[in-house]
């Protein structure tokens, strides 16, 4: 695995290649960008490493053990190459959401270079991958906007697609993922594994039926704080990429680490 990084003036241009992958991430000098504090990011680690913290961790097959389900309230999987098995719930969650990182501004889609490159199949082994996979997320459920107060919180791995959208970890053909709570509002929280966290601004409505997704990827106002998403291409809103420890900043930490 091979990284570069090339500096010009105030902004840094950090190129992820490995093998035929390549993502291009900017990131400002002039200060940390962070996400609203009220997202939490105990628990998790960066790229392919194990998530750290004394919560129980759902692993995955790619080398890891794995949880069967997510019984403890605060159950983590790490996002983009953790996953869990889904257990039947009564909720439904659908979204719309769109990574800066692999974000092509010609075709206004994302690059599907991990999974043509065959890094997903590498890693993941025999789980099915969806055939225009972008990478893994996370999706977590949670009844109140800060984790810290949150009494419900739960975590679903699942494939996101080229056009933003999303499948089931486990079962490909389901364009949502369920979680076994009771149907209510709660907040939705993103997770991926070198962008910045987003969550919903207002808490969603779910129960047992397919809802229209949750579109990320319309305006700013869609997610949480203050300028939480990255303008892209074509009027479209993204994930803000670069967060390469995973602490919910976008600072020199990041480049050291790479």
């Amino acid at each position: 695995m091979k990284y570069i990084a090339a500096i010009s003036g105030r902004q840094h241009k950090i190129c992820f290649c490995r093998c035929s992958a390549v993502f291009v991430l900017s990131l400002m000098t002039s200060g940390a960008v962070s996400q609203n504090a009220r997202i939490s990011m105990g628990g998790f680690s960066s790229g392919f490493s194990q998530a750290t913290g004394s919560n129980a961790i759902l692993r995955t097959t790619a080398g890891q053990s794995l949880a069967a389900s997510s019984a403890n309230v605060n159950d983590q999987v790490r996002s983009g190459f953790l996953a869990s098995i889904i257990a039947s719930g009564k909720n439904l969650a659908r979204v719309t959401v769109l990574l800066e990182g692999p974000y092509n501004i010609g075709n206004q889609m994302m690059n599907t270079t991990l999974r043509s490159g065959g890094h997903l199949a590498n890693h993941f082994g025999s789980i099915p991958i969806p055939s225009s996979a972008v990478d893994s997320i996370n999706i977590e459920l949670r009844n109140n906007a800060s984790a810290a107060a949150a009494t419900t919180r739960k975590f679903r791995p699942a494939w996101l697609l080229a056009d933003g959208t999303i499948r089931d970890f486990t079962d490909t053909t389901r364009n949502y993922v369920e979680f076994d709570t009771l149907a209510g509002s709660y907040h939705l929280v993103i997770r991926h594994r070198n962008h910045i966290p987003i969550m919903t601004t207002s808490t969603v409505v779910l129960d047992n039926t397919v809802l229209p997704p949750y579109d990320f990827t319309t305006s700013q106002s869609q997610a949480f704080g203050t300028n939480p998403l990255k303008a892209l291409a074509g009027g479209r809103f993204g994930m803000v990429a670069g967060d390469a420890n995973s602490n919910g900043q976008i600072a020199n930490s990041d480049i050291n680490g790479i």
